[in-house]
């Protein structure tokens, strides 16, 4: 061994001592013609310790010579030491057992760790064939873009050549587009120019027939105002006509009133039987409705004229005895409805039958009334003309 022991050979005293103290002495058998020397490792070269060991050929019926002065305690010295040394190595055996132990593990663990990687190895040498295989599919195609880059860019080159020569030719045409193209503009100006013309006398014609259709059609509303306006005239005039009739018949019966003057209390029970028949007559009636009745309530939407008006010719007109008149059925519907002449629709043959019983007062408030009336009349009358006036000036 390398841990520089000699080859030791034992001499056992007999068989059976031999099989007792060392069993695997069999399995060692000695040449038997040679003779060995045993010689304990670390002690000292003592004569006694020699021995010459002869064998028959039979390890385990071999008869060995004992030398004669080796005493029976020198041999027990010599198997206790021999059991010491076969103890250190059995020990060392069993931590040189442990150690190749660890050892074989770490040559297992690098054997699988170097199949692995040549397994990688190999994985990666396969990749690399496909990727060369890949690449050279690669440049293969490359090569093929590049002859057909080349043969386009041939073709691309005769193109541009016939290019550079149609662009010549069509520069050449471009100046005679241009020339001809001169020779439209003018002709299209003087086209724009007459269609111009025509439009502004076209203009002038419908300007002149609106015009004359506007004064024409002021023409007529005037006319037509005209007319209105006479006729509300010949009402005018009719209703004096029969305010003077009535005022003469009035005179004419002046005698008789003298003689009704006789007895007073007479005549103011009457005036107090119409004034009542009066007043139940407007609570039998209902009340009018609409945007010119003052009877509604605020806002009402008139002007103080027209209060003043409602208020002379409707409360006072009714004490006269208009509401008896009325309430007698002569004029049912009528009453104080307001026609668009602004008067009041008045039932005159009423009105003189009462005359006698309200004296002189009718025939004044009748005359204030037509005044009125005839002052608005000739404001709203010259305002028309005048309007009309400046209107025909204006288009003139």
């Amino acid at each position: 061994m390398s841990l520089g022991l000699g080859i030791l050979f034992l001499l056992p005293t007999s068989s059976e001592h031999q099989h007792q103290h060392h069993p695997w002495h069999h399995h060692h058998q000695a040449d038997p013609h040679s003779q060995a020397y045993v010689v304990r490792h670390g002690a000292s070269p003592d004569p006694t310790s020699i021995s010459t060991v002869s064998s028959n050929g039979n390890g385990s019926n071999g008869k060995t010579a004992r030398p004669a002065r080796m005493l029976p305690y020198e041999r027990e010295r010599l198997v206790n030491v021999r059991e010491v040394e076969v103890e250190r190595r059995e020990k060392e055996v069993a931590i040189l057992e442990t150690d190749v132990e660890g050892r074989e593990k770490v040559v297992s663990t690098a054997e699988r760790e170097v199949e692995e990687k040549e397994m990688q190895l190999r994985t990666a040498q396969s990749r690399i064939v496909e990727r060369e295989m890949g690449v050279e599919e690669r440049e293969e195609g490359v090569r093929c873009a590049e002859e057909g880059v080349d043969e386009r860019v041939r073709r691309v080159e005769e193109r541009e050549g016939e290019l550079e020569a149609w662009e010549c030719e069509l520069a050449e045409r471009e100046r005679g587009a241009e020339e001809a193209r001169g020779l439209g503009e003018r002709e299209r100006e003087r086209e724009e120019v007459e269609r111009r013309v025509r439009e502004v006398v076209e203009r002038e014609r419908v300007v002149g027939e609106r015009e004359s259709e506007e004064v024409e059609r002021r023409m007529r509303e005037v006319q037509e105002r005209e007319r209105v306006v006479g006729e509300r005239q010949r009402v005018l005039l009719d209703m004096v006509v029969e305010m003077e009739a009535a005022k003469g018949r009035e005179k004419g019966k002046a005698v008789s009133v003298s003689v009704q003057s006789d007895a007073p209390h007479t005549s103011h029970a009457s005036v107090s039987t119409t004034v009542d028949a009066d007043a139940d007559a407007d609570a039998e009636q209902p009340e009018l409705e609409g945007p010119i009745n003052p009877s509604r309530p605020a806002p009402y939407p008139t002007s103080p004229w027209a209060i003043k008006r409602d208020y002379i010719l409707g409360r006072f007109m009714g004490v006269l005895g208009f509401s008896g008149a009325r309430a007698r059925g002569r004029d049912q519907g009528r009453g104080r409805g307001v026609d668009r002449l602004g008067l009041m629709n008045l039932n005159l043959r009423g009105l003189t039958g009462l005359a006698g019983q309200g004296g002189g007062y009718l025939v004044l408030m009748s005359i204030g009334v037509c005044v009125v009336v005839l002052r608005v009349l000739g404001r709203r009358v010259g305002g028309f003309v005048g309007g009309a006036a400046a209107a025909g000036g204006g288009r003139r």
